[in-house]
């Protein structure tokens, strides 16, 4: 704990999984929400009636119950969390939700919106384009140096990626006895895009997941991507982009830019020298050249279908992660983020989306009352960087805020609680 502020603080328990038996409240009646989602056909009439009723289901985690919002797309059911809700719900609960600090205030009002079917966001890059439309590559807009603190107006590519992963709870780590696994994101992922669009187009029709690799499913996978590619290329006057999410397992130059293996995919991406130095001058942490081991690397690319059917990237962002797949900033975030899990700690790390300006806390404990803030400090002798440290103790100092600090000159920190 930071010599600056002598806060008592109290050890909380957080339970790290859900209720074994979660249920909910359709239209007077109590359904396991494990049996909504393997088969939420067998329920229609049920949503139905809860819809046409009080317009809502219930969540029975607690007393008195909280609202879910009934959402539909392609005829299937989805049951959300009530916007704002999401904190108050048990800790278990599937649709707790610690409310948290993020970039996503950074946008104006129509540049993600919540609806009755779900997420609608406006995108900055355009997934369909038309003669005379903008067709060029053009920096990242999530991690430029200078980025804005205005409000914008559309979603740039990290800021989708941070969108999908704060909602699909990837951003929290609830303590020990945990292990995520890709195939645990991909199933967390995948419950978000089902109620999420890009525009007026669902972001399951535009977006590839790159599953788990598993023997027994490699058909199925082969030919939900050989569908994903088929939508892609030139129809008429438009042409078809499609946006592909996974993990970077190698990349290595080509005659003419570069390869990018994802794991779990055996078909490659391509991408010009050109684009990929801009990507990575967009996003240093991610491209390291001393990456703590094991650290991973989560892109989002916009892909087109070129005459001989490779997959060329258009634009692309990337997000640093731990072994773990939590989000860090940079390799000292990491090894951070790799202590905290160690000691068995609940956390959780604040997404800046595209808000470069805004200033977040690196992490925060949610284990303890009052929650701590956890800075990580890992430049030395940068004037810019001491300001803006002073600048921060000065704040949680005035507002009272328990803060645990780590120069990265010294040993990792004890932790409170």
């Amino acid at each position: 704990m930071s010599d600056r502020l002598h806060l008592q603080v109290r050890r909380l328990s957080v339970d790290s999984g859900a209720a074994s038996t979660p249920l909910v409240d359709l239209a007077g009646q109590r359904v396991s929400l494990a049996s909504l989602r393997r088969a939420p056909e067998r329920f229609s009439s049920l949503f139905g009636a809860a819809k046409a009723g009080v317009g809502y289901g219930l969540c029975l985690c607690s007393t008195p119950p909280l609202r879910l919002v009934i959402r539909a797309r392609k005829g299937r059911h989805h049951l959300a969390g009530w916007p704002g809700e999401g904190d108050k719900h048990a800790a278990g609960c599937d649709f707790h939700k610690i409310m948290q600090l993020s970039g996503r205030a950074g946008y104006t009002a129509g540049a993600i919106e919540e609806t009755e079917q779900g997420t609608r966001v406006r995108l900055a890059v355009p997934l369909h384009l038309r003669p005379g439309g903008a067709v060029g590559v053009r920096t990242p807009l999530a991690a430029s140096d200078n980025a804005s603190s205005v409000s914008r107006r559309s979603v740039g590519l990290l800021g989708l990626l941070h969108l999908l992963w704060q909602d699909a709870g990837l951003s929290e780590w609830r303590g020990p006895g945990r292990r995520r696994t890709w195939g645990d994101c991909h199933q967390a992922l995948s419950q978000e895009a089902a109620t999420c669009a890009v525009g007026d187009v669902p972001l399951s029709a535009v977006l590839y997941l790159v599953p788990p690799y598993r023997p027994e499913t490699a058909r199925a996978t082969a030919e939900a991507f050989d569908r994903f590619c088929g939508e892609l290329g030139t129809w008429g006057r438009t042409t078809r982009r499609g946006l592909i999410l996974g993990e970077i397992k190698l990349i290595e130059p080509t005659s003419y830019g570069h390869r990018i293996a994802l794991r779990h995919q055996r078909t490659p991406l391509f991408a010009d020298v050109q684009l990929l130095d801009r990507v990575i001058r967009s996003y240093r942490a991610a491209f390291s050249a001393v990456l703590p081991e094991r650290s991973r690397r989560i892109v989002l690319a916009v892909v087109e279908r070129t005459s001989r059917g490779n997959l060329r990237v258009v634009d692309m962002a990337a997000m640093l992660t731990n072994a773990q797949y939590l989000p860090a900033e940079s390799s000292h975030e990491v090894r951070m983020t790799d202590h905290l899990v160690a000691a068995g700690r609940a956390f959780l790390k604040p997404l800046r989306y595209e808000a470069g300006a805004a200033v977040f806390p690196d992490f925060i404990l949610i284990d303890v009352v009052p929650r701590v803030c956890v800075e990580v400090y890992g430049v030395q002798g940068l004037q810019t960087y001491e300001d803006r440290k002073r600048d921060k103790r000065a704040y949680y100092a005035a507002a009272g805020i328990p803060v645990l600090e780590w120069e990265v000159a010294d040993p990792l920190p004890d932790l409170p609680g």
